[in-house]
């Protein structure tokens, strides 16, 4: 099952429109996508367009509040796009929207000043979800994050806000966090620890509260960031 990852998950509640700008240069894809967060009573879709020049005049006349963008554009990329508008309008949040394994092209937007990503297969809910991420300034990363692309992430200049004083967590939950770094299972980590595989869950579940995530991938974002696990 699809999950995501929430970094400071927002805590404002739903009584106010978020106004979004998609762009993607596949009119057929635009529109899947305009159609599919129309659903949503606290999404209103302001603009559509089909490359970051475009966007860039929406911008001017809708003042959105969140922009969805695929990278790969003509005449402006999401990557340029991003940059000029952080520079202009750094209120604004932009979600990167992508195929699946083009790590250095997140990584770039990212670095750029987007708050997150998806990917172009990802459910309705899931952007909806990342769309209300972002515009309570949390991060939001698509539960396909690689291993490997996590650790780009960390080694990038991406500022990551996350509770990086580990000492928030215990000694027994710190190894457990150091251990589902190293990829090992509940019932892996719970034999290393003597204790029962359940006891693990209800660590995990735990540890997930105390740093403001929400499966693995984001556990070993904060590990990385914290210092707790060494890339």
């Amino acid at each position: 099952m699809e999950q995501s990852i929430f970094l400071n998950s927002p805590s404002e509640g739903r009584n106010k429109k978020i106004k979004v700008i998609i762009a993607d240069d596949q009119e057929i894809f635009l529109e899947a996508l305009k159609m599919m967060l129309s659903k949503f009573d606290f999404i209103e879709i302001t603009g559509e367009a089909y490359n970051g020049r475009e966007v860039i005049d929406l911008v001017v006349k809708e003042k959105p509040d969140v922009i969805i963008t695929d990278v790969q554009m003509p005449e402006m990329d999401g990557v340029e796009l991003t940059r000029e508008l952080q520079g202009c309008y750094p209120e604004i949040k932009i979600i990167a929207l992508t195929a699946y394994n083009e790590d250095h092209y997140v990584v770039d937007m990212l670095e750029a000043g987007a708050k997150g990503y998806l990917i172009k297969s990802s459910k309705k809910e899931k952007v909806a979800e990342a769309v209300y991420a972002v515009q309570g300034n949390a991060y939001y990363f698509c539960e396909t994050t690689s291993p490997r692309l996590i650790q780009k992430i960390a080694r990038s200049r991406i500022k990551v806000t996350v509770t990086e004083d580990a000492s928030a967590l215990s000694p027994t939950e710190q190894e457990i966090v150091r251990l589902i770094c190293e990829q090992f299972s509940s019932k892996e980590i719970a034999d290393q620890l003597c204790i029962g595989e359940k006891t693990v869950e209800n660590y995990r579940n735990r540890i997930y509260d105390k740093v403001g995530v929400k499966n693995m991938a984001g556990i070993v974002l904060y590990a990385i960031r914290s210092g707790l696990f060494k890339v």
